[in-house]
């Protein structure tokens, strides 16, 4: 009986050797964390409606990751906040659909912090502690920003990890029709949107921005810029100017003789939403027509001003227009 006792004892300790052995000494190594990176975002959370519309093409969702996310830059802190493991901005290659981090082979069994930012030129926009950015810096903005943030524990039968990136920005389709064929240029001002975010896509510092593009087709033009979310339901403004380029005011939403301005109107833009936006010019009658009129007229028109909601237009005032 004492005999198989001590059998039974042997046999325990063989396996309490084995569960430890991954606290790194010479009997065996553990299997080293491993991190996969995915894209939760593809596509836009209403991207099928203006897809519909033929204002964004949808993509597919089985792309390559550079597809989506093009340029990668990650840091991975332990409990302590050291760095444990960390790499400069670099572009994403090859066809796989999603990237790997390897982990150093002697890291620790414990808890670890996981930053990730995609789609950056550079970590300029970061902030000290590379887990916060400046949406609107140079190497940011009109950028595609992807955030991941995740908290890991790395221990035995626990090594492998995905940790998913999202979208940190939303996307303004501006969409103009029937302008007259002297309006060659037009300025836009999104006025109170965020441009900061933190990891746990905490925004904050409130922003306007402001562009101005030329154009060279006639008649239709249509405008898309990348901003961070608004603070609340409608709690952005949106201005919009129609130039003729050749009389155009040097300072962007001035005003000339012949620019067209629709009224300012209120608008929501949300993290991974398209807001869209359609200004349809509406001439006035003339009943006695200039056999020799102007080309370049004082502006008499007005904005009919819609905004996509669902599947539908829906005008400022509350009309619904079907296309």
């Amino acid at each position: 009986m004492m005999k198989k006792a001590f059998a039974y004892l042997l046999s325990a300790l063989a396996v309490g050797l084995v569960l430890t052995s991954c606290i790194r000494d010479e009997i065996a190594e553990c299997p080293p964390m491993r991190i996969t990176l995915a894209v939760k975002d593809k596509n836009y959370f209403n991207e099928n409606s203006v897809a519909a519309k033929g204002l964004i093409e949808k993509k597919a969702d089985n792309l390559p990751f550079r597809e989506y996310v093009s340029t990668l830059y990650y840091i991975v802190r332990d409990e302590a906040g050291n760095t444990v493991a960390e790499h400069a901005t670099y572009e994403v290659t090859g066809d796989a659909n999603e990237e790997v981090i390897d982990m150093p082979i002697d890291l620790p069994y414990g808890k670890y912090h996981v930053t990730v930012w995609g789609n950056l030129k550079s970590e300029e926009p970061l902030g000290d502690d590379l887990t916060a950015a400046e949406l609107e810096h140079a190497d940011a903005a009109s950028r595609d920003v992807y955030l991941a943030d995740a908290e890991v524990e790395y221990a035995l039968g626990s090594e492998h990890h995905t940790v998913e990136l999202e979208r940190t920005k939303g996307h303004l389709i501006i969409v103009a029709e029937n302008l007259p064929d002297y309006i060659d240029l037009s300025d836009k001002t999104i006025c109170d949107v965020y441009s900061f975010v933190a990891t746990g896509l905490k925004y904050d510092r409130l922003t306007d921005l402001t562009s101005r593009t030329h154009w060279t087709e006639k008649n239709h033009i249509t405008t898309h810029t990348l901003t961070g979310p608004s603070k609340g339901f409608e709690k952005s403004t949106l201005k919009v100017a129609f130039h003729d380029a050749d009389n155009a005011p040097a300072s962007p939403m001035a005003r000339a003789n012949s620019s067209l301005l629709p009224e300012d109107i209120r608008i929501t833009m949300g993290r991974n939403e398209i807001t869209v936006v359609k200004y349809v010019y509406m001439k006035e009658d003339d009943p006695d027509p200039d056999p020799d009129p102007d080309p370049k007229p004082e502006p008499g028109g007005k904005f009919d001003i819609y905004v996509l909601v669902n599947d539908n237009w829906e005008e400022i005032h509350g009309l619904i227009v079907e296309e």
